[in-house]
């Protein structure tokens, strides 16, 4: 279930991208770092990429990673990050807002999130981790979550009348 072509982004609708992803029970493996490596590489093949699911590459495994902070316009809490088996276990305000998606790059939707959010999750090195996150920040941990659980921002769009077309970022 793996794509091993670093830069290769899984598009919607691919089934991948609607299935709850696997948690991860062993941190250490290398099948966890690798996708791992993959994930920090593919995202930085893209300028405007601030995160980036295991599914968006082909892989099962319940890990993203982020990095609000390409965001110039933005503040950011943590910078680059890699949850693996995320949950938000804290979220309030929430707020309509733009957001697009690195595997839907045709479109944008104004999507309700949280405006605050606290997640839980493992990093690399197997510890526990809790990030408290505001804004953009919280929204892009919002939108990689959604992705291990199966969702893609549409989803979260209430009306046709929220969805837009966007200028494309493929090549």
């Amino acid at each position: 279930m793996c794509n091993s072509d670093i830069g290769s982004i899984v598009y919607y609708p691919d089934p991948v991208l609607r299935a709850r992803a696997r948690d991860v029970t062993d941190v250490a493996s290398e099948e966890v770092h690798d996708v791992i490596r993959r994930l920090t590489q593919t995202m930085a093949e893209f300028d405007h990429c601030v995160g980036l699911a295991a599914n968006q590459i082909g892989s099962d495994l319940n890990i993203f990673v982020a990095d609000a902070s390409k965001n110039t316009r933005v503040s950011s809490e943590y910078g680059f990050v890699v949850v693996i088996n995320p949950l938000i276990v804290e979220h309030s305000n929430p707020i309509k807002q733009r957001e697009g998606c690195m595997s839907v790059p045709d479109l944008t939707g104004n999507v309700t999130r949280a405006q605050h959010v606290i997640v839980a999750g493992i990093d690399p090195e197997g510890k526990s981790l809790e990030l408290v996150a505001h804004d953009f920040e919280a929204r892009v941990f919002q939108h990689e979550i959604d992705h291990v659980i199966g969702k893609v921002f549409l989803d979260r769009v209430t009306t046709a009348r929220d969805v837009f077309t966007r200028r494309t970022y493929r090549s």
